[in-house]
């Protein structure tokens, strides 16, 4: 399971029951790599289909401050997710640590 898939079952799970669209809106942003390869990388993706934008964001960040982040594969472990509601929908950044500098 890639890292889309990921956060589309994580999303899946929210307490409003909502179906959402979920859209990569930007490819992988390395923020810092380290010797060993490892990386702290940034990917963007756009949820649509929303009845309320603001609940759901209101989820996300409690879901972060709660340190109940996204389980990701290939060794990459999520570190922190940032959302902002817009007209029509809401744009999550999943900030992960990756492992070996692979990229998915």
């Amino acid at each position: 399971m890639g890292i889309a898939e990921s956060l589309k079952a994580y999303l899946g799970e929210n307490p409003l029951n909502q179906t959402l669209h979920v859209e990569e809106a930007t490819e992988d942003i390395l923020l810092k790599r380290y010797v060993s390869g490892d990386a702290i990388r940034r990917r963007t993706f756009t949820l649509t289909g929303l009845s309320s934008m603001d609940e759901l964001q209101v989820w996300i960040e409690e879901q972060n401050r709660r340190r109940n982040l996204p389980k990701l594969s290939d060794g990459s472990v999520a570190r922190k997710l940032e959302c902002q509601a817009t007209e029509g929908q809401v744009q999550v950044k999943l900030t992960y640590y990756q492992t070996g500098g692979k990229t998915k």
